[in-house]
C-alpha cells in the first residue's frame, strides 16, 4: 500500500519485487485517504502479509501524512 504522492524511488522496489502495489487516494486533511485505505485493507484482508510504505512528508509539495492514523489502520489490518 502506497500513497498517490510517493516518490518514484519508493515505488520502484515494490514493482520490481512483483508485489501488488495498491495506491491509496489523496486526502487534503490526512495525506492518505483513510477511508480508502480502510476499504483497500478490507479488500486484501485475506492476504497474510500487508506492507504499507508511505512517505511522512513530500519534499516537493509539502504534503504531510497523518502517520499515526495510517499506522493505526495498518496495524489493525
Amino acid at each position: 500500500f502506497v500513497s498517490s504522492y510517493e516518490h518514484h524511488s519508493n515505488l520502484l522496489p515494490w514493482r520490481e519485487a512483483a508485489a501488488d502495489v495498491v495506491t491509496i487516494r489523496f486526502s487534503p486533511q490526512t495525506g492518505v485517504c483513510l477511508s480508502h485505505l480502510a476499504s483497500m485493507l478490507q479488500l486484501y484482508a485475506d492476504r497474510r502479509l500487508k506492507i504499507g510504505s508511505f512517505a511522512a512528508a513530500s519534499n516537493v509539495t509539502g504534503i504531510l501524512t497523518d502517520v499515526d492514523a495510517v499506522s493505526i489502520s495498518m496495524h489493525r489490518a
